[in-house]
């Protein structure tokens, strides 16, 4: 019905892209949408010329953290933020 599901951001910070605010309405959550607006940011990312992707979510997020880690997001190792994570 053309009613949006999500939305997400992409900020650009010198050679690398920023995830930022992935929201998805909670009728459409576990459903892929949340994994195809990742996809699209980090390919839109890429395709802009960012050497990797970033992004920062709580601990207190689990789901979140799933769905980045099967993106193919790790932990940063610098410690710097509670739980960044990065994409190569």
């Amino acid at each position: 019905d053309g009613t949006p599901l999500g939305h997400v951001i992409l900020r650009r910070l010198g050679e690398e892209g920023e995830l930022k605010r992935l929201i998805v309405v909670s009728t459409a959550r576990r459903r892929g949408v949340g994994r195809a607006l990742t996809a699209a940011v980090v390919d839109l990312a890429r395709t802009g010329g960012a050497e990797r992707v970033i992004l920062q979510s709580g601990r207190m997020q689990p789901e979140s953290l799933t769905l980045y880690a099967a993106a193919g997001f790790t932990l940063s190792a610098t410690g710097k933020r509670p739980a960044a994570l990065h994409t190569a």
